[in-house]
């Protein structure tokens, strides 16, 4: 006698998917928009969805920002480092692609312009040292630990 599969076992080739949404899948299901479907059908199904999944995440962060590329980020040696451009960034003390930017930013424009602004009237600064000193003000109010990310009670910081 032989043993059927369930749809909803683990399928057989070890992917952690549902049989269902492994080999148990029709061929016809699944359409990729970025590669060629002779080859896309060749592809293992756990291979398939992956490569459907990124294409949704993809298309909701380009319909949630627009055209621009995705931030390339990676967490290692106690630290983060972040390409921009040709460049690839480093510092540990970023916990945040905020804190990222702040420094990014400063270097960017230069410390000289950066200072030259702050000795003017608020109302005079550039908007970019507007915005950091509301930034400042909301940092002092809310953040009582300093070192910590901060968010609204609930928020997944993770």
């Amino acid at each position: 006698m032989k043993n059927k599969i369930g749809r909803n076992d683990p399928c057989p080739c070890g992917s952690g998917l549902k049989h269902k949404k492994c080999h148990g899948m029709k061929k016809t299901q699944l359409k990729s928009e970025t590669v060629d479907q002779k080859l896309f059908d060749g592809l293992p199904p756990h291979i398939q969805q992956e490569i459907i999944q990124r294409e949704l995440k993809d298309k909701k962060r380009k319909s949630q920002y627009g055209g621009v590329r995705d931030t390339i980020t990676l967490d290692a040696d106690g630290g983060k480092f972040v390409a921009v451009g040709n460049q690839v960034h480093f510092s540990k003390k970023w916990l945040t692609f905020h804190d990222f930017l702040f420094d990014y930013i400063k270097k960017c424009v230069g410390p000289e312009w950066g200072q030259s602004e702050i000795q003017k009237d608020y109302k005079d600064r550039h908007p970019i040292l507007q915005w950091y000193k509301l930034l400042c003000d909301f940092q002092r109010k809310h953040i009582k630990k300093e070192g910590e990310v901060y968010g609204k009670k609930g928020d997944d910081l993770k």
